[in-house]
């Protein structure tokens, strides 16, 4: 019955597709750490530090920045955004079971598009018989080897949601950390909090590129991991690509680092940050 409802949904949401369409809502959203150590240009490590929110609703969820979060906040996190590092808006979003059940859509923005590709929700897991605790919550353990690298996770069937941050999901409750096996990636639950029938909103745009999963994610790391993308990230642009431009100055009502918009992609600053991109895929 759930997954006839999912379908019929996708259905009337797909038809005449808007910016900004109501696709579901809230009733539980998660704050998320992600850190991401790297180095910079002079082989000096260093780690990025991100803060990412899931919106979970009654059939879709939806992963993202919480730069880009409009939605209501408890008063005790309204400042934890301030603590992302200045690669605060990551411009990426994870939309599960929308528009189709049991499927991801992905937009990602790589200069001077924004991307969209849909995959299979990744769910090979192998359950652990290892324990945890994240947020005073009992977790378990489980694993999986997805797009080049291996994932543990700790996940709670006392949230019976099978999401999680990123791609990852389709356990028997709410992932609250997942650790790259490599140590490269950490996301950790920082809030977990109920909110009323808040409305998640389709962000998806006709004008976004269409791609496949492995095409764009092949683009994207061979161009974000050349050197030149720390140094100058439009290095592989021309001004033909470039249609807007905005500066937002240091104190922006948001209390967020100045950066710069081209296209309504945010850039990551191109002085005193020089970091090396970590991607979540290899492949």
């Amino acid at each position: 019955m759930r997954k006839t409802s999912i379908i019929l949904l996708s259905i009337i949401f797909t038809i005449g597709m808007k910016a900004e369409e109501i696709i579901d809502k809230s009733t539980i959203c998660c704050i998320y750490q992600h850190l991401s150590k790297t180095t910079d240009l002079q082989d000096s490590t260093a780690t990025d530090k991100a803060i990412s929110i899931l919106e979970i609703g009654e059939y879709i969820a939806k992963y993202g920045d919480l730069s880009a979060y409009g939605g209501w906040l408890p008063e005790a996190f309204r400042s934890i955004g301030k603590n992302a590092s200045p690669l605060y808006n990551d411009n990426f979003s994870v939309y599960h079971n929308y528009p189709k059940f049991q499927n991801l859509t992905i937009r990602e923005a790589l200069l001077p598009n924004f991307y969209q590709y849909e995959e299979k929700t990744p769910d090979q897991w192998e359950l652990l018989q290892e324990e945890d605790s994240v947020l005073t919550y009992k977790c378990q353990k489980a694993k999986m080897t997805y797009g080049g690298r291996t994932w543990v996770v700790s996940y709670t069937i006392d949230v019976p949601f099978p999401y999680g941050p990123w791609k990852l999901a389709g356990l028997p409750g709410l992932i609250l950390k997942a650790e790259s096996e490599d140590g490269v990636h950490n996301f950790t639950a920082q809030a977990l909090f109920k909110v009323e029938s808040q409305p998640i909103s389709n962000d998806l745009q006709k004008k976004d590129v269409s791609a496949k999963r492995d095409k764009f994610i092949t683009l994207r790391n061979q161009l974000k991991t050349d050197e030149q993308w720390a140094k100058n990230p439009i290095y592989y642009m021309t001004p033909t690509d470039i249609k807007s431009v905005t500066i937002i100055k240091k104190g922006n009502k948001q209390g967020l680092a100045p950066k710069a918009v081209i296209n309504g992609i945010n850039l990551p600053p191109s002085f005193g940050f020089n970091h090396r991109f970590q991607p979540l895929d290899l492949k």
